[in-house]
């Protein structure tokens, strides 16, 4: 039988492996429809250098986060079905209804159950990533977010209010601080693994 190059084989196509886990090529366009959607980032045109360049980022964001979250399963750590439950029914609530979450999961091309499950696994990683700011003494002080503020902020717009973006600016410092025992936790993770990687 001749072998047809079709969109679903496409998608099912396999481009990369941790410890046995398929990534296929319908998971990385996913991701990329999801940065779309939350208009993260500009995604550069296809068949063009950046976009294989781009590609393969966030094919490597991807491997990232499932050894992350396999070594917070091993960690033992474990969100609560119930407060995953009410974060769907808040964000059901944000949206619009049933119907609005419907219609936004079918322009992504996932099910309610993979948004739980997506649900679920950022709030495991989100207690491993607490547990690693708690280990690594990482804190932000309020001197640090003043600094960030008066260097970075006012001096691109003065218009905006140091209160209305004190706790973005805690949150970004606090991300490049954990960034350093992050990078040094995927680096061996990454040695450890069995990663395949096909694209």
């Amino acid at each position: 039988m001749e072998k047809t190059e079709n969109n679903s084989q496409e998608n099912l196509k396999v481009i990369a492996k941790v410890d046995g886990k398929e990534i296929t090529r319908k998971d990385l366009d996913l991701q990329i429809k999801k940065l779309v959607q939350s208009q993260q980032v500009t995604v550069p045109a296809e068949e063009t250098e950046e976009r294989k360049k781009f590609e393969q980022e966030e094919l490597n964001h991807i491997i990232n986060s499932i050894l992350l979250a396999q070594d917070a399963e091993k960690q033992g750590f474990q969100p609560k079905k119930e407060k995953v439950d009410l974060q769907y029914v808040a964000l059901v609530g944000q949206v619009g209804g049933e119907e609005k979450v419907d219609e936004v999961l079918q322009n992504i091309g996932i099910t309610a159950e993979q948004l739980r499950q997506d649900m679920a696994n950022q709030m495991m990683l989100d207690q491993y990533f607490n547990f690693i700011k708690e280990k690594n003494e990482i804190t932000v002080t309020d001197e640090e977010v003043k600094e960030f503020y008066e260097k970075q902020v006012a001096p691109q717009d003065q218009k905006v209010e140091f209160t209305a973006v004190e706790s973005r600016i805690r949150q970004v410092l606090e991300q490049q601080k954990l960034n350093q025992p992050l990078s040094e936790i995927i680096q061996n993770l990454r040695q450890e693994a069995d990663i395949t990687v096909s694209l």
